[in-house]
């Protein structure tokens, strides 16, 4: 979500006070430590201070590098997605000129019965007829069957 976003400004939020947190925190921790004696109580608080500035720190790194690590995975994703969907277009639009030129290639074979007319009877032009659209159809369905190979 960018940073516009409800969720985007309630992290950013969330970011900004835990680091004033942690630099307050660590001025405090510099102000104790300068400090000659430390009471018993003040000694405690000092670790627990410690303790929890170090669990910040360490889950405000670990966050911002899983944060970083998503971004960079869903960009990797994203090119991937767009170099397949580039490579399916190729794909199918050489399928199409490929079925283009069968067809072309049919009504040329198909015109070429039409205009033929030096047959001997019309017995002979009626089975050369039939034969031309039996090729036809054998030529359309080896068509339809190399489209419907590809999920077509």
């Amino acid at each position: 979500m960018s940073a516009t976003g409800k969720e985007g400004w309630g992290l950013i939020a969330t970011r900004v006070v835990l680091l004033a947190g942690f630099i307050v925190a660590i001025f405090y921790t510099l102000h104790l430590f300068a400090t000659p004696q430390l009471t018993v109580r003040e000694s405690t608080l000092l670790g627990v201070q410690l303790a929890v500035c170090s669990i910040i720190a360490s889950w405000l790194i670990t966050h911002l590098y899983a944060a970083r690590a998503r971004r960079e995975e869903i960009r990797e994703v994203q090119e991937k997605n767009q170099s397949n969907l580039r490579m399916y277009g190729l794909k199918a639009a050489e399928k199409v000129n490929n079925v283009s030129n069968e067809l072309e290639k049919l009504s040329v074979y198909l015109e070429a019965e039409l205009n033929f007319t030096d047959y001997a009877s019309s017995d002979e032009e009626l089975n050369a007829k039939e034969e031309r659209i039996e090729s036809a159809i054998h030529i359309i369905i080896c068509a339809g069957a190399s489209t419907a190979r590809f999920g077509w």
